[in-house]
């Protein structure tokens, strides 16, 4: 069996954030070295004290580092998708973390320690990564890819007509985040949306694993919560999107394009644009995603329903 990939994962743990950090644990295939928090979905607070839960109640063999999420006031937040305390109204006991350094702080020490191992899965703002970059500016180097959930080219948006949520929480970030150099996947929200979860999907899972027990309750009460506020029978997990990419990078199309954000505008502000132009003289600065296989989502989940269920 190959060397399983070095992940970093950076998360404001709402439905999908959890699942995506639950089945990364779970996966043979890669080693979650480092979970870091930030706010978005929830406060920052809440979004640290949610990795703990996470890890509570699935106790994986061998515990991630983990980050504290750095002190952050958004504008907006997911709480109307993933339920007041981001994990669908679910209420766990989890420990106060101790001795924990900064999210961005300790993805610093990590890269600096081991430089060009660890790919970073962005599954939230992009605000723990740029502040990472401003204490090191060598990061991109340091750093083997970072593959960003966030920005929207041609969908309808999710906050927003034509922004996205991870982009409107913290414009500036993902503008630094998107000229510093790393080697760059972005998925944007038109292959990431058809990433959801449906009732059938979600009973694959058995409860004979802490793990498994845990996602179901958290999907059961995610599909409650979908079903009352928005009338859809199905939850978004576009966070999955970055680990299926991770894992799955050969049979998705990229293509190198020029993106940027926009930061001021009233209306505007988090919105994305991606030139296209037949003559732009723009410099491509990150692999957008185009499409993903529509079984994709479907295989994966069959693939790692064992080792969930284990």
């Amino acid at each position: 069996m190959s060397t399983p990939e070095s992940l970093i994962l950076i998360s404001d743990p709402g439905v999908d954030g959890a699942f995506a950090i639950c089945l990364a644990l779970a996966d043979p295939r890669v080693e979650v070295a480092g979970i870091l928090a930030t706010a978005g979905n929830v406060s920052a607070q809440q979004a640290t004290r949610n990795v703990r839960i996470i890890l509570d109640q699935i106790d994986p063999p061998r515990l991630p580092r983990v980050g504290i999420a750095p002190p952050t006031d958004f504008d907006v937040d997911g709480r109307l998708l993933h339920g007041n305390n981001g994990l669908a109204g679910l209420t766990f006991h989890a420990a106060d973390p101790m001795h924990t350094q900064t999210s961005d702080r300790l993805l610093v020490e990590m890269a600096r320690l081991h430089p060009e191992r660890h790919t970073v899965l962005l599954m939230g703002p992009a605000t723990v990564l740029a502040a990472a970059l401003d204490r090191e500016p060598a990061l991109p180097k340091l750093l083997k890819q970072v593959i960003m959930v966030g920005g929207c080219w041609k969908s309808a948006g999710n906050c927003g007509p034509g922004v996205d949520f991870h982009f409107r929480c913290d414009p500036e970030s993902a503008r630094k985040v998107l000229w510093a150099g790393f080697n760059l996947k972005l998925l944007p929200l038109d292959v990431t949306t058809p990433l959801v979860i449906s009732p059938t999907d979600l009973g694959i899972f058995s409860c004979g694993s802490p793990t498994g027990e845990f996602l179901r309750q958290l999907g059961q009460s995610g599909l409650r919560l979908s079903a009352s506020q928005h009338g859809v029978e199905g939850f978004p997990m576009k966070d999955l999107g970055a680990l299926l990419a991770m894992l799955h990078g050969s049979e998705i199309t990229f293509a190198p394009m020029a993106v940027d954000v926009e930061t001021k505008g009233e209306i505007t502000r988090g919105m994305s644009v991606f030139d296209t132009r037949w003559a732009t003289d723009a410099h491509p600065n990150a692999l957008v995603a185009q499409r993903f296989p529509d079984d994709l989502m479907t295989r994966y989940l069959k693939f790692i329903t064992p080792f969930v269920d284990s």
